[in-house]
């Protein structure tokens, strides 16, 4: 589906929410969606899509609509108009750049490792959604940096969430 269905399926969704009185959505009355942004899995292909819901360019809550239209799950993530301006302006908490920043300033990056451009997937079970920096040493594929507004942590490339008990 074209993102722009997408879209039209989190608004119908967003205010049928509204138009019902749920309670999550009570200080978001004047809310709207905008741009769907595609989730990936780790391994590259698209898994779904994350539609942000917006009051005043803030990111209040999100419908995660799936690749054949159907909404998996919708939520906020601000609940106190209060606090708007603490609210995220981007559905992905932070900006590409800006994960990939992080990596350059905090992930101890040898001067071999060159970084790939950051991709948001979710890492493991859908939800779970970060930028994911891949470095790479001579071509080969080094290390995963899973990066959010939470923070940073780090995998050998190509192991996924639960795979290797060692590691997180």
């Amino acid at each position: 589906m074209e993102r722009a269905e997408i879209e039209a399926i989190a608004r119908k969704e967003l205010t049928a929410r509204i138009r019902a009185g749920d309670p999550l959505f009570a200080p978001w009355q004047d809310a709207a969606v905008g741009e769907a942004v595609p989730v990936h899995d780790v391994a590259g292909p698209q898994s779904y899509w994350l539609v942000p819901v917006v009051v005043a360019a803030r990111v209040v809550g999100f419908v995660r609509v799936g690749l054949q239209g159907c909404v998996e799950a919708v939520g906020v993530t601000c609940r106190n108009r209060e606090e708007l301006k603490r609210c995220p302006v981007v559905a992905t908490g932070i900006r590409a750049e800006e994960a990939r920043a992080r990596v350059r300033a905090e992930g101890g990056l040898a001067p071999e490792e060159v970084l790939a451009e950051p991709r948001f997937v979710h890492d493991g079970p859908r939800g779970r959604e970060v930028w994911l920096v891949e470095s790479a040493v001579r071509g080969a594929p080094q290390r995963w940096f899973f990066v959010s507004s939470a923070g940073l942590y780090v995998r050998p490339a190509g192991v996924r969430h639960g795979e290797d008990p060692s590691v997180e």
